[in-house]
């Protein structure tokens, strides 16, 4: 997504992406029920999903399911990404509990800052 899309959703757009992200995480979450070898190339689905989805519950499976595989991690990679995802989360929920909406956010300059565009394209 590029930055600021979030903003200019129709409905239905935002309907049918928080399908598409539900549907990624829950075969994600069947991924990490099988224990399968691949599973360092679902961190960035479920990044993904967590980001562009405005189900609060899906978020929060997307940060559940991070850091379940943290363990499968190398360097640390996954929790840095889950950590990531969590701050993100975080500022696009501060309208929603203004009653605003979720804030659009650009998750790359936040990744930039957070010194993690090499370890995200690394995966």
């Amino acid at each position: 997504m590029y930055p600021g899309q979030m903003a200019h959703l129709t409905l239905e757009a935002g309907t049918e992406i928080a399908a598409c992200a539900s549907n990624i995480l829950q075969i994600a979450q069947n991924i990490i029920t099988q224990e399968r070898k691949e599973l360092r190339y679902i961190v960035f689905p479920i990044f993904i999903a967590g980001f562009a989805t405005a189900e609060h519950n899906d978020k929060n499976l997307a940060l559940h399911l991070l850091a379940s595989l943290d363990h499968y991690s190398y360097g640390r990679v996954t929790s840095r990404v889950r950590l990531l995802l969590q701050q993100v989360v975080e500022k696009q929920q501060t309208g929603v509990e203004k009653g605003t909406g979720m804030v659009p956010v650009d998750w790359l300059e936040d990744m930039k800052v957070a010194g993690l565009r090499h370890v995200i394209f690394g995966i």
